[in-house]
C-alpha cells in the first residue's frame, strides 16, 4: 500500500524501490499510521528491494529523523555512505544499532553474496532478506541493552538512494512503540 493511505491500518509499506515489515511471534504486524506496537521482546525486520543493492536505516531513540517525514532535509545526506556503521556480516550480532547520526546499510551483493541479513531470498532483480533483532546495541557502548529495560521508543528511518548515493530515491519511516 501506499503511504497515500493515511490513517489506514496495514502490515507493510511499499515504496517503488522497497517494502519493509515488522514481524514478531511469526506474526506480521500492523504499521498505522507509521507506528508498530511491538512486546519487549525479539522481532525480524523483513526487506524487500527491488533493483538495487541495498536501503540505509537509521535506528534511533531520538525522533529528529523520524519526524523529517516525507520531504524533510537529511542532514549531512552527502555524507550519508561514509556515515555507514561496519557490521559483522549475516547479522551474525542479532542486534539493532541504535545511533542518532549513523546508519546500517540492508544490502545484498548478487556479485559475491555477501549481505547483512539472517536469512536472504535472491530472485530475478529483487532480494528480500530477514534481519532478527535480539538485542539492542547503542553505538560507541560495550553492552547491549535488554529489551525488558529499554524505556524509550526506537524510530527506524530507511533511506533508498541512486547507486552512487548522491540522490534520495525514497523513504520510509516507522516508530516501534513498546506496549
Amino acid at each position: 500500500m501506499m503511504a497515500l493511505f493515511i490513517g489506514t491500518s496495514f502490515s507493510s509499506m511499499v515504496t517503488p524501490k522497497f517494502e519493509i515489515e515488522i514481524i514478531q511471534d511469526d506474526e506480521i504486524l500492523d504499521i498505522d499510521e507509521d507506528i508498530v506496537m511491538l512486546e519487549k521482546a525479539p522481532f525480524t525486520i523483513r526487506v524487500k528491494v527491488y533493483e538495487m543493492e541495498g536501503i540505509f536505516m537509521n535506528a534511533s531513540t531520538d525522533p529528529k529523523m523520524f519526524e523529517l517525514g516525507k520531504e524533510g532535509k537529511i542532514m549531512d545526506f552527502a555524507f550519508i555512505s561514509s556515515k555507514t556503521m561496519n557490521e559483522a556480516p549475516e547479522n551474525a550480532a542479532r542486534d539493532l544499532i541504535l545511533s542518532d547520526g549513523y546508519y546500517t546499510y540492508l544490502a545484498y551483493n548478487a556479485e559475491d553474496g555477501t549481505n547483512s541479513f539472517d536469512q536472504l531470498e535472491a530472485g530475478e532483480g529483487y532480494f528480500t532478506g530477514f534481519r532478527a533483532i535480539d538485542k539492542l546495541s547503542i553505538k560507541g557502548e560495550d553492552k547491549p541493552l535488554n529489551f525488558k529495560k529499554n524505556k524509550k521508543d526506537i524510530y527506524l528511518f530507511f533511506i533508498t538512494t541512486t547507486p552512487d548515493h548522491k540522490s534520495e530515491i525514497g523513504r520510509f519511516r516507522v516508530k516501534l512503540q513498546w506496549k
